[in-house]
């Protein structure tokens, strides 16, 4: 099944529209994504928090097209509603484009939640 069929725009990536995941459980906002000056990565989200979901795991994956590399950050149960991980050094300094998801108890995933983050200024 070719899911990011749609994401190719003119022979162009549109990173906003890549799917890493699709599903059926509730997805979250990030409210909040930077970098601080030892590259430690920060991204908040809105959780909404029940207590049926507080234990779903939040994944993320930072994408840099410059590199073309991938960094897996260590998921997170949804109620911690953040994420903290050092990046790679060579991330800084790029265009980051970063791609989450939600995954329940039963291996159910959550459609793909993307953010932006420009690290240019960071150096």
């Amino acid at each position: 099944k070719k899911i990011n069929k749609g994401c190719c725009v003119g022979g162009a990536i549109s990173y906003p529209h890549v799917i890493v995941s699709k599903g059926s459980v509730d997805e979250v906002e990030i409210t909040s994504v930077k970098v601080d000056e030892q590259r430690v990565l920060h991204v908040t989200f809105d959780g909404g928090v029940t207590e049926k979901n507080s234990e779903d795991l939040f994944g993320l994956f930072v994408y840099c097209p410059e590199l073309r590399k991938c960094h897996a950050l260590q998921p997170v149960p949804r109620a911690v509603e953040t994420v903290t991980e050092e990046l790679p050094e060579a991330f800084i300094g790029q265009e980051l484009h970063l791609y989450g998801f939600l995954q329940d108890d039963k291996g159910r995933t959550s459609d793909t939640i993307y953010a932006k983050l420009d690290t240019s200024s960071i150096l």
